[in-house]
């Protein structure tokens, strides 16, 4: 049969069925659009993927020629400052003379305002050895510093890689050094004096022809940057600045700017976003350098090192592993030749990241642009084809309404004027009919709701256990999950192996420890419980490892330490998810050995003690994130224990209910039996979703315990979730709740061969019959939900007879209260029911209708005249 039904041949004639059924305007617009719709679709795709790429390739090609003229302009900057080192070095005939003229040239670039150059030295040879001096620029000053202090720096100018030769200027990759100067006598604190320096070598020669020695010369970074920001083009208001980045030639960033207009520099975080590598090269500790495994970087570094310009397009050759921070990337070389007539050899590159996806934006407004025509396109049809057949259909519908005219004429004499169709008035008048009959059954049945969960909710839960006993290993439940945890947990015990347990916050993970260690052979030895997320780093190493006396300054006494205390016994390490790498690496030392090192101590101490980390959090997720050590998690996790939250094992909600409330009883030394439980208030209990587990339950049952003044406990002496800071609003919860409850229960139940409803709320195992509770309490958590309602005298229901001989009706709480003040009345409208009772629109005219319902009340007139009269009756509590 279905093969005849999917067949071809019956799929053809559907289409043709459906086809020939359809009106004029259908068919018009199925023959008509598809053609210029197709057509424009062609058009757009020949022509988009052509137009885009010459966009792409224009926006890149400018941004090329940017890059290569800053990396020339940078390159000829360079030479100028070789220019001017050569003029210096030469020409000389004394080295007193050298110190006077680069003295006398450096006071000149300061009084300018240029301060280009931030260190000049000079280091004799020969004879000359002891010939040395240092002076630095800061803030428009000159500062001499010692010469005989300059070699412990880190990055000393007279420490050179390599010696230059006669009429050759060598230049460094960009240093990093700072100076401590120290004014002792004014007894001022030392001034630290820090810069960005490429420092420029040349041998000096006397007139004589006598080689003197070496004189460096630095210029700061600051020159690079101005360079960069003299090609600065203006961009606009909202657009994002381009990203310049300068590299050197194996790879390292050195700094970042944007072409914003002005020159302050930036370290190089937003560029390196995405990248994994090294941070800080020997003598630039800002530098980056990311790893091998970027494709992308390291073939632009190989064309820059090939003295090779150009670009490339993110979306081809991929730049980061996360969201790409540029569309195109665009290089040039800077080159550097030491002396005239060698070969320029590449310092380095400048690189443009243009984060403006100018191209992008240019391909999604021609995108737009087409879709618009489009779009016009088809509105344009779309009105034409469907004013053309709506003319037709018109014609045809007025002969149609024609004949039924006649037709309803010849039968429907007498009819009364009607200012739109009878069918639609007949239709109208039929649905308003059924909506009155179905708010009346509805008003019918909320209203015995609420008398039945009223006594429903009060009753007692007949077979709750009453008595429960706190087993050995202090856990409480019957249910399929717990005992799977008690078999881990015996388990866990026979062995001597770390354990790791997990789960969520409230679910007994001490206390689960805690019957690891007393089932186990170490039940002798202490139990030592430490929270690793309440104790910082420091702290916690000491806590845990214990120190040395005078390991540290105030380390005046010795301490053995969490292992070491608890020796022989157990050690739980409560939060491991949070320790530190630091913490981390140390545990992870320690479990592998079997012994600690102490703070302060070389020796390392043996320890038998066993260790149980719990933690709250998905270990195998932190370590995919790098924020745990893999090693370490496979080193705890030898046996794992997870302990089930509450809304899995919800069957041992009553066991652990009773218990609670003995708890809280002898606690609080009364000397009456503990509260009853109502069905209401159980039923609640059952299908919470405790995201607080059972920490938060046992918080529950002793607040409901302190609300609860008689002897047994209702759905309004319990506070749930957020209910506990409103506790108005919990019983109008509770009310709705349950009366959607109740219309589930019956909806879903079917009476017995007694014709009796079955008991909504499930019985309980007795705590006498154990091999029966797991059976009974999982029949319970699968019980339909009732939440709690008010009793009818805490609610205030009224019944009321109506003097025709009514059957009794059930009034809200509300129109009790506001019953005598109707009756002083005599008549009111709607709008004035709503401002007595100040109530919504829908309220109100629920409640009006609930007194007409009663024989209270009759409804007189229609429309905006309507009113309604109070009729003779008696309002009983």
């Amino acid at each position: 049969m279905s093969q005849m039904l999917l067949s071809r041949r019956n799929f053809r004639f559907s289409l043709f069925r459906a086809f020939k059924n359809a009106g004029l305007v259908r068919r018009l617009l199925v023959f008509f659009l598809p053609i210029p719709l197709i057509g424009t679709i062609v058009i757009f795709a020949v022509t988009h993927q052509d137009v885009e790429s010459t966009l792409s390739d224009s926006v890149a090609q400018n941004s090329y020629i940017q890059a290569h003229g800053m990396g020339y302009a940078l390159s000829q900057t360079l030479v100028d400052k070789i220019t001017l080192l050569a003029a210096l070095a030469s020409g000389t005939a004394s080295l007193a003379d050298l110190r006077r003229r680069l003295r006398r040239r450096l006071e000149a670039l300061m009084e300018l305002g240029d301060m280009r150059f931030r260190e000049a030295a000079f280091s004799g040879t020969g004879s000359e050895a002891n010939e040395r001096y240092l002076w630095i620029s800061d803030n428009g000053e000159i500062i001499d510093f010692p010469a005989q202090q300059v070699d412990s720096l880190t990055n000393s100018p007279f420490h050179f890689k390599r010696l230059p030769k006669e009429n050759e200027v060598l230049l460094s990759q960009p240093t990093e050094v700072t100076y401590a100067l120290s004014t002792g006598a004014n007894n001022k604190p030392e001034l630290q004096v820090s810069m960005q320096v490429m420092r420029f070598i040349t041998p000096v020669i006397l007139t004589d022809g006598t080689f003197a020695g070496y004189l460096i010369l630095s210029v700061d970074l600051s020159i690079l940057r101005e360079t960069i920001a003299a090609f600065a083009i203006r961009q606009e208001p909202n657009e994002q600045a381009p990203l310049v980045l300068f590299v050197d030639n194996n790879g390292w960033m050195i700094f970042q700017m944007e072409l914003n207009g002005t020159s302050s520099p930036m370290p190089v975080d937003s560029v390196r976003s995405g990248l994994r590598g090294d941070f800080g090269r020997a003598g630039f500790g800002q530098a980056f350098r990311p790893k091998a495994d970027y494709y992308g970087y390291w073939e632009m570094m190989n064309r820059i090192r090939d003295d090779s310009s150009g670009y490339f397009f993110t979306s081809e050759l991929a730049w980061n592993e996360g969201s790409q921070i540029a569309e195109t990337i665009s290089y040039a070389t800077v080159n550097y030749a030491s002396s005239k007539g060698s070969k320029p050899e590449v310092l380095g590159g400048v690189v443009i990241l243009e984060p403006s996806f100018f191209s992008t934006r240019l391909g999604e407004d021609l995108r737009k642009v087409y879709l618009a025509c489009f779009l016009a396109l088809l509105g344009l049809m779309s009105v034409s084809i469907f004013w053309i057949g709506r003319s037709l259909r018109r014609s045809v519908l007025q002969l149609r309404d024609d004949i039924a005219s006649a037709s309803a004429q010849s039968l429907s004499t007498g009819l009364p004027e009607r200012d739109e169709p009878a069918e639609l008035r007949g239709v109208r008048g039929a649905v308003n009919e059924v909506l009155a009959q179905k708010r009346t059954l509805e008003d019918e049945r909320d209203m015995q709701d609420s008398l039945t969960l009223a006594r429903v909710q009060q009753e007692e839960v007949p077979n709750m256990p009453k008595l429960i006993e706190r087993p050995e290993d202090g856990l409480i439940g019957v249910s399929r999950e717990m005992t799977q945890m008690r078999q881990d947990i015996q388990r866990a015990a026979n062995s001597q192996v770390d354990v790791l347990i997990m789960g969520e916050t409230g679910t007994g993970k001490e206390l689960t420890s805690r019957a690891v260690h007393n089932l186990s052979d170490r039940r002798a030895g202490p139990f030592i419980t430490i929270n690793c997320g309440a104790l910082d780093e420091s702290l916690l190493m000491d806590t845990l490892f214990g120190h040395v006396k005078g390991a540290y300054t105030e380390a005046k006494q010795g301490r053995k330490g969490a292992f070491l205390t608890a020796e022989g016994g157990t050690l739980m390490l409560d939060e491991i998810g949070t320790a530190s790498a630091k913490v981390q690496t140390a545990l992870l030392r320690a479990l592998s050995e079997r012994c600690i090192y102490p703070l302060g101590s070389d020796t390392k101490i043996p320890f038998n003690t066993r260790v149980i980390a719990a933690t709250n959090a998905d270990l195998r997720e932190e370590v995919a994130k790098g924020n745990f050590r893999e090693d370490l998690y496979f080193r705890l996790a030898v046996i794992t224990i997870r302990t089930p939250p509450l809304r899995q094992r919800k069957m041992d909600i009553p066991y652990l209910i009773m218990a609670f409330l003995q708890q809280a009883m002898e606690e609080s030394g009364r000397l009456r039996r503990a509260p009853a439980i109502s069905k209401g208030a159980l039923s609640q209990l059952m299908h919470y979703h405790w995201p607080g587990n059972i920490r938060e339950l046992k918080n529950v049952i002793s607040r409901a315990l302190a609300f609860c003044e008689g002897d047994i406990i209702l759905p309004l002496h319990l506070r749930l979730g957020d209910q506990a800071d409103k506790p108005e609003e919990h019983s109008v919860q509770v009310a709705e709740e349950a009366r959607k409850a109740v219309r589930a229960a019956r909806s879903s139940s079917r009476p017995d061969d007694s014709g009796s409803a079955p008991s909504s709320i499930p019985p309980f195992a007795d705590a006498e019959t154990p091999a029966r509770a797991p059976e009974t309490a999982e029949k319970a958590s699968s019980a339909p939900v009732e939440t709690g309602a008010e009793s009818p005298a805490e609610e205030g229901v009224a019944r009321s007879d109506s003097a025709a001989g009514k059957s009794s009706r059930v009034l809200s709480g509300r129109l009790q209260r506001i019953l005598p003040q109707l009756r002083s009345l005599g008549s009111f409208s709607r709008q004035e029911y709503q401002a007595i009772a100040e109530v919504s629109m829908r309220t109100a005219q629920y409640d009006l209708q609930e007194l007409v319902s009663s024989g209270l009340a009759e409804r007189k007139g229609k429309g905006p005249s309507q009113r309604y009269i109070m009729q003779d009756g008696s309002a009983q509590s």
